[in-house]
């Protein structure tokens, strides 16, 4: 299980108490319109008004425990083993010493004649009885890496929320709004930030299932800085004195004040 502490030092906002007040609206109060129900799986969708990028919601139960699918978000080197988008995945920041708050860099690798994007974001974590909540958002400081290949994009809120069912199953709430920035037409912003949605939780479930297998063959299979802090305390910590002061991107999301658009855009990507 992650650390229990989810405050951090950086001086940016609480991510886990932004994720749990879009988390306990229900989907109809927020916007949100049904958009695929397959195998217990179901994925809303919300657009919000003056923002091309929507906002997505996922939910179901899957085969797999919350520890393995929370080990396998935040593994970083499995992650560049399974994830098929994934080229960099690091945490780069320790923040604070709550062993609970990075900031993370992802380069993502691009269809065909798309260039390539990449996000720089501060991860938060925390539990709460046996749930087990994730939260991320883009943010920006003055040492902040730059991919001279790639293309900026925004996660303006992000995060799980995983609840155990059984050892061997846990139900799984994501909810995320991004933009990939760049010139796209709609529709390709809406596939790359929603579109993909059933293939990546495929992907993650397959990944979780395989997870301890995996880790037991790695360099360190007893390195987990989620649970073991002397590893979390490897990661160099983000002081703002050398590194710059954190400003969170809090573009058009609800929590920041962003309205759902009630027209019904249907062009399903």
């Amino acid at each position: 299980m992650p650390d229990a502490t989810g405050g951090d030092a950086s001086g940016t906002t609480d991510l886990i108490d932004e994720m749990k007040a879009l988390l306990s609206q229900d989907v109809d109060v927020l916007g949100f319109k049904l958009k695929h129900e397959k195998k217990g799986l179901k994925i809303w969708q919300r657009t919000i008004k003056g923002d091309a990028a929507r906002m997505m919601k996922v939910a179901g139960v899957l085969p797999v425990s919350a520890d393995a699918i929370f080990a396998t978000l935040v593994d970083n080197t499995y992650r560049e083993s399974w994830d098929p988008s994934a080229k960099t995945s690091s945490t780069i920041y320790r923040v604070g010493t709550s062993g609970s708050s990075s900031v993370e860099y992802y380069l993502a690798k691009m269809p065909k004649l798309i260039k390539d994007r990449d996000t720089l974001s501060r991860l938060q974590w925390t539990t709460e009885g046996e749930k087990i909540y994730l939260a991320q958002r883009s943010v920006a400081f003055d040492a902040a890496p730059v991919a001279k290949s790639a293309v900026r994009a925004i996660i303006w809120i992000s995060g799980y929320l995983l609840e155990p069912v059984s050892k061997s199953e846990c139900r799984l709430t994501y909810l995320t709004h991004s933009d990939p920035r760049g010139s796209l037409p709609k529709t390709m912003i809406n596939y790359l930030s929603t579109g993909l949605a059933p293939k990546t939780i495929a992907a993650l479930v397959k990944a979780a299932q395989n997870f301890e297998a995996w880790k037991k063959k790695s360099a360190r299979p007893e390195y987990k800085p989620w649970l073991n802090h002397e590893h979390w305390l490897e990661f160099p910590e983000f002081i703002p004195a050398k590194h710059g002061k954190m400003v969170d991107e809090v573009g058009n999301h609800p929590v920041a004040g962003g309205a759902a658009d009630d027209s019904d855009d249907d062009d399903d990507e």
